[in-house]
């Protein structure tokens, strides 16, 4: 992990939703993330996390605890696309707009990252099956508590949401 820099969460907000605040539980869903699809079962053990530019991807709620505060307000950041869901296998689209509450980044919340110097495919534990594209000046990142969890940060994403740690 030597070649990794540590860097802090700006203060930006992000945003979250509890699937299970408007599905019932062991719902088979699809989530549109900026890797692409991927299945998951409302099971109680995620959040999906909606980020700046709209993206969706699942969180784990002990990662989210440990790394948000949560708060009673609508998300309202300006997004670059409608943030969805879909249950499998009826295929009923759900828009999360209406549903996205806002929480910040504690000051606690940092990730070890490494910028890419050349296109990779990375598998993770979210997307077993399928693999998540890094592109030449992409980052990859691991929370420094969980080191064997890694996954990509788009560049312009990285930028606008994360600082270096002095």
């Amino acid at each position: 992990m030597s070649l990794f820099a540590k860097y802090k969460k700006k203060n930006v907000p992000s945003g979250f939703v509890d699937p299970l605040s408007f599905l019932d539980k062991n719902t088979r869903i699809k989530v549109r993330t900026l890797e692409g699809d991927t299945s998951l079962l409302t099971d109680g053990t995620f959040y999906l996390m909606v980020g700046i530019m709209g993206e969706v991807y699942p969180m784990d709620i002990g990662k989210f605890e440990k790394s948000y505060q949560r708060t009673d307000t609508l998300f309202t950041g300006k997004m670059e696309y409608v943030p969805r869901i879909y249950t499998e296998p009826e295929n009923t689209v759900y828009d999360l707009t209406k549903r996205i509450y806002s929480c910040y980044p504690k000051n606690t919340s940092h990730i070890l990252a490494k910028e890419l110097e050349s296109d990779v495919k990375l598998f993770t534990r979210w997307y077993e099956e399928k693999y998540m594209k890094g592109q030449r000046g992409d980052f990859l990142a691991c929370r420094p508590d969980d080191p064997s969890d890694f996954y990509i940060i788009r560049r312009d994403i990285f930028n606008m949401t994360y600082s270096p740690v002095s």
